[in-house]
């Protein structure tokens, strides 16, 4: 089910991008790869700077999320100021239509895939219901290729000589800052309650008899 939504939505994305035409489209595509690109890739690094952002679980995720938003707003304000809004070029009427919706079916993927992992990180993806839905370890494996994919092909691009990058050790860092924030979470919540507290037994919970006893004693 869940894999077939993201088809729908990759189709979506396709079509608007019909409609919008190839060179904006190449333009939003790319904003979409770099946004996802710095998510991925200083996510941990800004976890491990400011203490605020990993206190937690949804904190790691806030943040991740927060940088592929600024990212691609930045970059969408930066293309529209000097580029989709002072150009045009025009494509031949196939070529459009072809280019611009296959470009708008891998972004709207790369989107889809991006969002499942955000909620692969979420502690509610361990629920059954989830993954009935389709939420596996398959589909999340496959979503982080895909991901990779992408980012590999950036940063061969952007450093070409840089070989000690790898998205998967970078995702896979952040998966486990987040499971380690939930062991914390749970932990803190099993120690504020005091099992010695338990067992105490107050004084309104006497036997009634040791209370009630009379003394038949001589006298």
């Amino acid at each position: 089910m869940v894999f077939w939504a993201g088809i729908l939505v990759a189709a979506a994305f396709a079509w608007l991008a019909i409609k919008s035409g190839f060179y904006q489209t190449w333009a939003f595509v790319f904003n979409i790869i770099m946004s996802v690109y710095l998510a991925i890739s200083l996510g941990p690094v800004v976890v491990d700077a400011l203490p605020v952002a990993g206190e937690s679980t949804f904190s790691i995720i806030l943040t991740v999320a927060a940088i592929a938003t600024a990212s691609f707003l930045i970059l969408y304000g930066i293309s529209y100021i000097f580029f989709t809004s002072q150009f045009n070029t025009s494509f031949p009427k196939v070529f459009d239509i072809i280019g611009a919706g296959f470009l708008g079916f891998l972004a709207g993927l790369l989107i889809w895939s991006f969002a499942s992992l955000l909620v692969f990180m979420t502690p509610i993806a361990k629920s059954n219901s989830l993954k009935n839905i389709g939420f596996t370890s398959q589909f999340k494996q496959a979503n982080i290729s895909y991901i990779c994919w992408w980012c590999n092909l950036v940063n061969k691009v952007v450093s070409p000589e840089a070989d000690n990058y790898s998205c998967e050790d970078e995702i896979n860092e952040t998966l486990n800052k987040i499971e380690g924030e939930e062991v914390k979470e749970t932990t803190g919540r099993a120690e504020t309650v005091d099992p010695n507290d338990a067992e105490t037994t107050s004084p309104a919970e006497e036997p009634l008899g040791n209370a009630n006893q009379v003394d038949t004693g001589g006298g």
